[in-house]
């Protein structure tokens, strides 16, 4: 179910947020609106937890999301809904580092932003 939240008491201490945002098939803008809402409610109810984003349905798909011009669409209109398109947005410091390192590469933030992604090749050890 893409946007689901577990709502639990404001204040309970979580950890961390795990939000689907979107799924092959659910890419629309009112999919991006409902669940950037979702997300903002969300942050708002645990202002310390970690923030982690994902897209559903692109399991079986050999290319990256980036690399799949609807998703990293859908990832950048949801980023610009849910008040995360800027980088020195408050909120970009509780991105968990994989929807950070997701938002760098579909180019949510303009290229003057500071984060660098350093990973090793495939195949490497």
């Amino acid at each position: 179910m893409t946007g689901a939240v577990l709502h639990l008491n404001p204040g309970s201490p979580v950890g961390l947020i795990a939000l689907e945002i979107g799924a092959r098939g659910r890419l629309s803008d009112a999919d991006a609106t409902d669940t950037a809402a979702q997300f903002r409610e969300a942050a708002a109810l645990h202002p310390g937890a970690r923030l982690v984003l994902h897209l559903d349905g692109y399991d079986d798909d050999p290319r990256e999301l980036w690399h799949i011009p609807e998703a990293g669409a859908f990832v950048r209109r949801w980023a610009e809904l849910a008040g995360l398109s800027d980088w020195r947005a408050p909120m970009v410091r509780r991105l968990h580092e994989h929807t950070l390192a997701l938002f760098v590469l579909c180019e949510v933030f303009e290229p003057d932003h500071p984060f660098r992604l350093d990973w090793p090749e495939r195949g490497a050890q």
